[in-house]
Formats: C-alpha cells, sequence, structure tokens
C-alpha cells in the first residue's frame, strides 16, 4: 500500500457529500478508461470503503488534486 513502482497504477478516491452510486462510478471509470491514458486509474468512492487501514492511508497520504468548494486544483510545490 502506497508504494511507487514501475507499472504503478494511479489509486483515486473519490470523496463526495452525495451519494456516489455504483452506476456513477462505472461511467466515470469508462470515460477515464476512453481517454487511453499510459497508466490505469483504480477509483473508489472513500465513504464506501470498508477496510480501516486504507482509509487511515488515504488520509495520511492521500494528495487532493481537486476540490470543487474551495476550486482548489493540485498543485504540488517543490
Amino acid at each position: 500500500m502506497g508504494n511507487y513502482r514501475n507499472g504503478s497504477d494511479i489509486d483515486l478516491a473519490i470523496v463526495s457529500t452525495n451519494d456516489f452510486n455504483y452506476q456513477q462510478l462505472m461511467n466515470l471509470e469508462t470515460e477515464i478508461d476512453d481517454l487511453l491514458l499510459p497508466y490505469k486509474i483504480d477509483i473508489t468512492v472513500k465513504n464506501k470503503i470498508i477496510n480501516t487501514d486504507l482509509v487511515a492511508h488515504i488520509e495520511n497520504a492521500g494528495k487532493i488534486f481537486y476540490d470543487r468548494a474551495a476550486k482548489l486544483v493540485f498543485n504540488e510545490s517543490p
């Protein structure tokens, strides 16, 4: 969990105040897959994760790259 290696995928956890349903998740995965990116992107909905260790890892090591309410787009400074 959390270790980069060649061929690693991108793990994306969605945090939503709305109930993000299975169909919406599948639609999002399809749209991202259609971008033909050179990475595999795994998407999950954070409030549906039951593995407490994974939730803790997301909270400790995860990076916010978009926040609709704050209109924040991820920009990590060196």
